[in-house]
């Protein structure tokens, strides 16, 4: 953030009209949500893996990302994969959000974006797909 604050000082950014974009993250959830001084007015998570267990379970490499990543299966460590889940932080966003994916995307399922759209939706958030 105090690249952005920067790039307003310098007049290359307009406070006005910021917005964040990226592969949505747990700690970048978290700093996004949590920042009340210097709100962002939009966002946009684009192929977002959003409950770490049903991904690890519903992607195209169940047995690399649980033994790699993990250590672990979902069953056997449900807290330390929840724990690491952006779903765990949904109760603190605000921001509109834009949900982007691809339906021929393999890699991050079509239902990680739908979970993350609809709990944003059910908790009043304004949220596009």
């Amino acid at each position: 953030m105090s690249a952005v604050d920067a790039a307003i000082a310098q007049g290359f950014a307009d406070s006005d009209h910021l917005f964040v974009t990226r592969r949505l993250g747990r700690r970048r959830a978290h700093r996004l949500d949590r920042r009340q001084d210097q709100p962002l007015p939009a966002a946009a998570t684009q192929k977002p893996v959003i409950d770490w267990s049903s991904f690890v379970l519903t992607a195209d490499g169940p047995p690399v990302f649980s033994r790699y990543w993990f250590g672990h299966y979902p069953w056997e460590d449900p807290q330390g994969f929840w724990a690491r889940s952006p779903l765990s932080l949904v109760g603190n966003v605000q921001t509109p959000t834009l949900v982007v994916v691809g339906s021929e995307d393999y890699r991050t399922p079509v239902s990680e974006a739908e979970q993350y759209y609809t709990a944003l939706q059910l908790r009043g958030v304004p949220t596009l797909w």
